[in-house]
């Protein structure tokens, strides 16, 4: 299945209004693998303009026989 790299540029503000009193945020950009049609990353992968790498991994649930043979207790 096609895979793509999305960049998405948020200029979000900090403060009120949009005045001279505010602020941009860390994170102006945001880049992250996924599908075409899927605005999120389902790898749960995420890369931020601010420097700041977030994953997340969701593991298996595996039987006891598995568990075993691998040492865990």
């Amino acid at each position: 299945m096609l895979r793509i790299y999305k960049s998405y540029r948020l200029p979000y503000r900090i403060g009120g209004s949009a005045s001279n009193d505010t602020q941009h945020v860390a994170a102006q950009h945001m880049t992250f693998p996924s599908y075409p049609a899927v605005p999120f990353s389902l790898d749960d992968f995420y890369q931020t303009s601010a420097g700041m790498v977030g994953f997340a991994s969701a593991q298996a649930e595996c039987g006891v026989h598995v568990m075993h043979a691998a040492g865990c207790n």
